[in-house]
């Protein structure tokens, strides 16, 4: 995600990681605390519950992640919790529950409370992309700014506010604030500058996350070489990174701007790499 270079702490909507060079290096050099038999359950299934969003199994990871909220409850452990809550609301919201979604992470956030800042943001920022996807960017809106009030500018979670903006920008056909946001967020991550492997991969994610909303935006003010450009170099970061939901929506993004330029041939040839991408067969070419 984006910087928060004192800490070295880096999160998204689905998994927070913590890290970096130096704390990663003392906590190695601690023995670990040890946990309850119940703590370790909670672990495995919230681990489990993101191998299978990894792996498009939505209905899996939803019963993982519903496990891990379980024994979290039971424990009072709120940052567990909300991890769960996190990764079942995108479970849910990927099967097509995305009202099932919402309300799970409404009542989440029921309870401030119990939640830290940064806790607060996630949910926030989740919240934000629930109702961006169900086509209201007006609540949209509204969340990502409840986000981005309790962030205060100071939060790890600055770069994925500004892809988030940028969307919610994109989906009001706000071409302009979709690029400046955008390239914000992209300058974010030029100021990141960490040797940690796990950290960079986080920030790369975020990085073509960032280009992906900027082709996008460029496609909306008709730039369309400059949309090109940003939509490829996204495609080679999720390609280097291994993500193929990511990667299908390059493509996609691809087959939009040459369709948009009138490049027809090409067009037809991204969209059905990016069916391919997701998982989807293509019609065999009727023969001549």
């Amino acid at each position: 995600m984006s910087e928060r270079v004192n800490s070295l702490k880096f999160c998204t909507w689905k998994v927070c990681i913590l890290g970096g060079v130096l704390m990663f290096a003392s906590a190695c050099a601690q023995k670990p605390a040890r946990q309850s038999t119940e703590h370790l359950l909670a672990q495995q299934r919230l681990q489990s519950g993101q191998s299978s969003l990894a792996k498009r199994q939505w209905k899996k990871a939803g019963q993982q992640f519903a496990e891990a909220l379980k024994v979290y409850d039971g424990l009072y452990d709120t940052d567990g919790r909300t991890q769960a809550v996190l990764g079942l609301s995108r479970a849910l919201a990927e099967s097509g529950k995305a009202d099932e979604a919402l309300v799970l992470i409404n009542q989440a956030l029921d309870l401030p409370e119990r939640l830290t800042p940064q806790q607060k943001v996630q949910l926030h920022g989740r919240q934000a992309g629930l109702y961006l996807n169900k086509g209201d960017t007006a609540m949209a809106t509204t969340a990502w700014a409840q986000a981005q009030t309790v962030c205060a500018n100071t939060c790890s979670e600055l770069m994925a506010l500004d892809v988030l903006q940028a969307r919610i920008a994109l989906a009001t056909k706000d071409g302009q604030l979709a690029l400046d946001a955008s390239q914000r967020a992209i300058s974010r991550h030029v100021r990141v500058a960490l040797p940690d492997v796990l950290n960079q991969s986080v920030l790369a994610t975020e990085q073509a996350n960032a280009l992906r909303t900027q082709a996008q935006a460029h496609l909306l003010l008709q730039a369309h070489e400059l949309a090109l450009t940003a939509a490829h170099s996204a495609l080679q970061i999720d390609q280097r990174l291994g993500l193929s939901n990511r990667v299908a929506m390059d493509l996609q993004v691809l087959a939009d701007i040459h369709t948009r330029a009138g490049h027809s041939t090409r067009a037809v040839q991204f969209a059905q790499d990016a069916a391919r991408a997701r998982g989807e067969s293509i019609p065999a070419a009727a023969p001549r």
